[in-house]
């Protein structure tokens, strides 16, 4: 032990003594060269109750000792005869403590500056590694780190022979879920990266009850100390550490405290160790649960010929469905897939796509789908940092990414293997959706079977959801909407109709979709379901459908005005929800009129059962009725965690007044009179793109990576005019930046959705007093653009493309601008076809997507124009 290593000992007499004799009778027991030990023998004129008291008491217990062999006892004796006694020794205090017990002494603990005291109660046999992993575990969650350095010191207590814990050594562990206690106790699972490392002493003084080790904080990010109590059946902990704020160290205690009791025994799964009291815990039994590929398959077996899923001309029954996924569970129960890894899934929407995470399921896996459109590096990143165990990915996606990648056809080939059969809990993850985050990186939200299926149990009979509807799964399998459309229909032994993206971005061949199939439940975001709207009032009514789905976004009144105008309420519900990927798709459900649609469009209902939402302000006090507060939502479809992110996970899912579990949503709104909910967007920089929620910070901290940016702000503007379009301008500081190369660049990592529109040099970003992006001192967005005067002749059809061009993207178009890198997405290109059929032009959506600069676009719509007037 060096200078700052000293094993220290605080005992509290509460008895008159004569110190001096005390003193003698210590250094006896202590046993160090008399001539390196010294002693204050103090009276005080304080009380030991007193805050003076434990000043003085702290001070002596951080005393620095001026040598490896030295020694030193403060003896205080305060105004009320109540005796303190400070040991500090390099030596073994066990016989001195041991004195000091016998005279009826008891530990001063809660002394030490900055420290909280917790009890850990001892079920059987005190076992070091249950404390090693629960303390790891807890304070990797508060340090915001997936890996942790455990520094265990033992104070003369010797190691069990069966204690995993190391002696004597530095711990360095990956805190991954699916291992073991005894597996992370013992450092089999080593860490990868140690550049986020961070450290945690733990101190075992179990052998010397009053007992601390005077150590140098600074060097440890927290310091924890394991003592006996007079209670056999219960340990003492003290926490102190540089790297804790003082209103999370109650918290942590406590956790710790919680963590370490739900230790089973070693083989206990680091991921079935809830992290507070207001996490749902998992059933101690290992009990299985009601899951969702067992309604699937309670359907294939009650309906086998059934047809569960419809792809263009191909089909797929109940009984195909099963095979084939039993087919993929056996392809991945051999490559290693077990209960709780991550499966990343990259490949088209289609029947494949459905078999292969029902197999994923079977293996007791839960998948994070990615779209096949996403940049590569964002799909690496995903699958990063999922800790993927394997990707399937489209041919092309997979030759571009790295080992553990295989294809659908891959895994859907014939298997000799049989497919595991696990008894499965439902409080395994079913999937993780990753979403954009406001630390600059996508977010994955990870949601259990449970709240999945308590949101189909809550609606089915509400929406009177049979084995007949037939369903379209429209969205993206990495919009949260497609959990509710794809699986929504399978539990309930309905249709899915798998929709193309072809298809999806062309309201004419979709509303003729939905009409050959005789889709029954339509799901949409509400910028979707407007252009669908303006196709169905010139085309053959959708008779078949009975219940419309609004979510995503805010609900556009006149569409839905419209709809219902030629769709009455007695034939065809239309319902909107409002729902966070962190609480399960939906919170509430609105059954919407035609006057509630133009009196109230932005009431989203009341929540559905087993939901609640709350409505707080500032001082987490509810918002009275029709003030504006932040949106907190509780109940049964609240998310599990962030992957990797346990500090996001602490502050966002949070205990409320009333000591449950509940999700801070960002969303402000109002509770009306009649008790429902009045959503009026968001608190933050989040903002909401065609039903995709995207954090402005994630697309800014893109930018500032590029070399040559030294600042740079992020803001979405609304268009005004009839289409409403959000667009994304970027701004930026910084010498020789060339816009297409940064574009480029973006485009490299961030999905299409989240590209921004415009990018304006600046000389410096405008800040308010505040320190914030003064959003009204920033400049009109630079859309300045020079048209090709080789293209632009003076022709109708250049006026048609110029004028459309304007009008949606609200710029000035030249030769070589591309539609969509200059602001336009799928709904845009559908307004742009739209307003070039205005204009007598006929332009399908497939031909912009082929041909999506102005050059080229004009050259499309001369060509045909030239051949019109030729016949």
């Amino acid at each position: 032990m060096d200078i700052h290593q000293a094993v220290g000992g605080a005992v509290r007499l509460h008895q008159p003594l004569d110190p001096t004799e005390l003193v003698d009778r210590l250094r006896t027991e202590i046993g160090v060269d008399p001539t390196l030990m010294r002693s204050w023998l103090q009276p005080v004129p304080f009380a030991a109750g007193s805050a003076a008291a434990k000043q003085l008491v702290r001070g002596q217990m951080s005393h620095p000792l001026p040598g490896p062999g030295a020694a030193r006892i403060s003896c205080t004796q305060y105004s009320d005869g109540v005796v303190d006694v400070v040991l500090l020794a390099c030596a073994d205090l066990t016989g001195a403590l041991r004195l000091l017990r016998e005279l009826g002494g008891e530990p001063i603990e809660d002394s030490v500056a900055g420290s909280v005291i917790v009890d850990l109660p001892i079920r059987d046999s005190f076992r070091t590694e249950y404390v090693v992993v629960a303390c790891a575990a807890v304070c990797a969650r508060y340090l915001d780190v997936a890996a942790i350095a455990v520094d265990l010191v033992r104070l003369h207590a010797p190691r069990p022979a069966d204690d995993a814990a190391p002696l004597g050594e530095l711990l360095r562990c990956e805190l991954t879920p699916g291992h073991s206690v005894s597996q992370i106790a013992a450092g089999l699972v080593p860490v990868q990266d140690d550049s986020a490392l961070r450290s945690i002493r733990l101190i075992d003084a179990t052998a010397t009850p009053g007992g601390f080790f005077q150590d140098d904080d600074s060097r440890h990010d927290v310091v924890l100390t394991l003592t006996a109590t007079s209670d056999p059946a219960l340990l003492r902990l003290r926490i102190s550490g540089n790297a804790l704020e003082s209103e999370f160290t109650a918290a942590l205690a406590e956790s710790m405290a919680f963590v370490h009791s739900g230790i089973q025994g070693p083989d206990t799964l680091l991921r079935d160790l809830a992290m507070t009291r207001h996490q749902p815990e998992a059933p101690s039994n290992g009990a299985p649960g009601d899951r969702l590929e067992l309604r699937i398959v309670a359907a294939a077996t009650t309906q086998p010929t059934a047809t569960a899923v419809v792809h263009e001309s191909n089909s797929l029954s109940y009984a195909d469905l099963d095979q084939l996924s039993d087919t993929v569970a056996a392809h991945l129960h051999a490559t290693g897939i077990r209960p709780g890894d991550f499966v990343v899934l990259a490949i088209d929407r289609g029947p494949e796509l459905i078999a292969v995470a029902l197999g994923i399921w079977k293996c007791g896996a839960a998948y994070v789908p990615v779209d096949v459109e996403f940049p590569i590096e964002r799909i690496r990143h995903v699958a990063t940092d999922a800790n993927a165990r394997l990707v399937v990915a489209e041919p092309r996606i997979a030759a571009e990414l790295a080992d553990n990648t295989t294809t659908a056809s891959d895994l859907l080939a014939a298997s000799s293997a049989q497919r595991p059969h696990h008894a499965l809990s439902d409080l395994l993850p079913a999937y993780a959706i990753y979403t954009s985050g406001t630390t600059g990186v996508p977010k994955g939200t990870v949601v259990s079977h449970r709240s999945v299926l308590a949101l189909f149990d809550a609606l089915r009979t509400e929406f009177a959801l049979t084995s007949a509807d037939v369903w379209s799964a429209f969205h993206s399998p990495a919009f949260d909407f497609s959990v509710w459309e794809i699986w929504g229909a399978l539990v309930t032994g309905g249709r899915v109709v798998v929709v193309d993206k072809p298809v999806a971005r062309d309201p004419g061949r979709f509303h003729t979709l939905l009409r050959e199939h005789r889709v029954t439940v339509l799901n949409q975001t509400p910028s979707a379901f407007a252009h669908l709207d303006a196709v169905d009032a010139r085309s053959e009514r959708l008779a078949a459908v009975r219940l419309v789905v609004l979510g995503g976004e805010a609900m556009q009144s006149h569409s839905v005005s419209s709809w219902l105008d030629r769709h009455p309420r007695r034939s065809c519900q239309v319902v909107d929800m409002y729902g966070i990927t962190e609480t399960t798709v939906h919170v509430t459900a609105h059954r919407v009129t035609k006057s509630s649609a133009m009196r109230r469009p932005g009431a989203v209902g009341a929540a559905i059962s087993g939901w609640e939402f709350a409505v707080l302000g500032a001082d987490l006090r509810p918002a009275p009725v029709g003030c504006p507060g932040e949106i907190y939502v509780a109940g049964a479809g609240l998310a599990q965690y962030y992957i990797g992110k346990p500090v996001l996970t602490a502050t966002r899912f949070v205990a409320g007044p009333d000591g449950r579990r509940w999700y801070r949503s960002g969303d402000l709104g109002r509770t009306l009179g009649d008790g429902t909910l009045e959503h009026l967007g968001r608190i933050d920089g989040q903002v909401k793109v065609n039903g995709y929620r995207i954090e402005l910070d994630e697309i800014r901290d893109c930018i500032m990576r590029y070399p040559g940016i030294l600042d740079a702000a992020v803001v979405c503007a609304n268009t005004d005019g009839e289409h409403a379009l959000s667009r994304i301008d970027a701004f930026y500081v910084g010498a020789d930046i060339d816009p297409a190369d940064l574009r480029a660049a973006l485009a490299r990592f961030l999905p299409h959705y989240m590209q921004p529109s415009t990018f304006t040099e600046l000389t410096v970003v405008p800040l308010t007093t505040n320190g914030k992006v003064d959003k009204a001192a920033l400049p009109a967005p630079d859309q300045s653009r020079v048209t090709d005067s080789n293209d632009a002749q003076q022709d109708t059809a250049v006026q048609a493309l110029t004028t459309a061009w304007r009008t949606v993207l609200d710029a000035e178009p030249a030769a070589d601008d591309n539609f969509f890198l200059a602001g336009g997405n799928s709904l845009a290109a559908i307004h742009f076809c739209n307003e070039l059929g205005n204009a007598g032009i006929s332009l399908a959506l497939t031909v912009l997507y082929q041909n999506p600069t102005f050059g080229d676009l004009l050259a499309v719509v001369a060509a045909v124009k030239r051949s019109a007037a030729a016949v």
